[in-house]
């Protein structure tokens, strides 16, 4: 569901967006313009610039297309993909049981259960100090991949679906090439299985790791376990 706040500026629209976000844990809150990075520079020229009205319109097609592309598209597909059957990891829990995380756009109420198992009193805003987080930076959800609204329809096919590349993706300041390609495939298996990448906040719990160069086969350690 989507859901438009219209009118002149003082008649209300950010205290009834307010109010929603407030009942409604899983709103996605945003504007036009300036509901992006682009459309927050678009927004200070079509309010503050001296511009024609064509160049405002075409701003303002501009914005409404960043906005499309970068926050509704992707949210849709994702809150979709998690409406049922789905499991979060690393999250903080609610007292009513619900899941929350830094950035999720509402702060929680009473206490939470941080992705460490301590329950911990909920912070005034949906931010938390550093060091303090109530959910892990890499904290994800796990869907059945068939609630994606942009899954290929052949996905499930008996005889299975073309391959031409595999991409794996690692964090790599030196020694290696920004980007290099494969041979052939066998060579690629190869390459996969020799993956080195900079360890992140995002994919270990041992801060002091952090920088640091891992074998990481395959680019899959942080989706497997700390343990390994």
């Amino acid at each position: 569901m989507i859901v438009y706040f219209e009118g002149i500026d003082g008649v209300g629209k950010s205290t009834q967006i307010a109010l929603l976000k407030e009942q409604f844990k899983d709103v996605i809150a945003t504007c036009e313009p300036g509901g992006t990075e682009l459309g927050k520079k678009l927004r200070e020229m079509i309010f503050k610039g001296k511009i024609c009205s064509k160049a405002e319109l075409f701003l303002f097609l501009a914005d409404r297309a960043q906005h499309y592309a970068s926050v509704l598209a992707p949210n849709k597909n994702a809150l979709v993909s998690a409406e049922k059957n789905t499991i979060f990891t690393n999250c903080a829990l609610t007292e009513d049981g619900d899941v929350w995380w830094e950035g999720i756009g509402y702060p929680a109420k009473g206490n939470l259960v941080d992705w460490k198992g301590n329950t911990r009193p909920a912070f005034p805003k949906d931010k938390a100090p550093k060091g303090e987080e109530m959910a892990h930076p890499n904290a994800r959800f796990t869907a059945p991949a068939k609630q994606c609204p942009c899954i290929a329809p052949e996905w499930e096919s008996p005889e299975g679906v073309p391959i031409s590349a595999i991409l794996f993706g690692g964090r790599r300041p030196s020694t290696v090439p920004l980007v290099h390609q494969a041979r052939n495939w066998n060579h690629g298996v190869f390459l996969g299985s020799i993956v080195g990448s900079e360890i992140t906040a995002a994919s270990t719990i041992n801060a002091a790791e952090v920088g640091k160069i891992r074998r990481d086969p395959f680019a899959i350690l942080p989706f497997c376990g700390y343990n390994m």
